[in-house]
């Protein structure tokens, strides 16, 4: 996997994963975590599991703002983390960058209910997606949910949890818009 890169204002939460196998994870993308939180599980082989804690963590805690994709078994070396952590944390959640062809959808200042559409649904222009208060946020456009901004939870608002403004992405398909580490891009030639 490409190493997880901390951004500005993020750092590395937990080591003692190298030469390990991994197990499980014990928090997800955009949990708030602090200082001792179990964040995932690794065995030595020899049916010695080790609980991966946070060691580093904001006053207040802080985000899971990057995971590696693990999987149960795989092996934790160089090669499989790039010389990177497996987790990153910070003290927001790393902002929806936009990729061409999304189109953001921004939730404002106002107070998050809960979401009224999950990621791969369609959506129609004008459709109420998000329930806010003071008022719900409707589609900007036709299209598919791609992506929404992680560890938005009742009662926060958006920006208590997030760097950007915009909180969901709206694509005109589910295909990935990034190419995948094992696709290769094909020049075409128009004769």
């Amino acid at each position: 996997f490409p190493p997880i890169v901390p951004r500005r204002g993020e750092h590395d939460c937990c080591d003692g994963a190298d030469g390990k196998t991994f197990k499980e994870w014990k928090k997800e993308l955009g949990d708030k975590v602090k200082v001792g939180d179990v964040v995932a599980v690794v065995t030595d082989g020899k049916g010695h599991d080790t609980e991966l804690k946070c060691k580093n963590a904001f006053e207040d805690g802080g985000y899971i703002t990057a995971k590696q994709p693990l999987s149960p078994g795989q092996k934790l070396d160089e090669k499989t983390l790039g010389g990177g952590p497996i987790v990153a944390i910070g003290q927001k959640n790393r902002e929806l960058d936009q990729i061409h062809p999304e189109v953001g959808v921004r939730c404002g200042a106002g107070i998050f209910k809960k979401w009224l559409v999950e990621v791969g649904d369609e959506v129609r222009f004008e459709q109420k997606i998000i329930d806010m208060d003071p008022a719900p946020i409707k589609a900007p456009a036709d299209g598919y949910v791609t992506r929404r901004q992680e560890g938005l939870q009742p009662g926060l608002k958006p920006d208590d949890v997030a760097w950007g403004e915009q909180c969901l992405m709206l694509g005109p398909s589910l295909r990935e818009l990034m190419p995948k580490t094992e696709e290769v891009p094909v020049d075409v030639v128009v004769i």
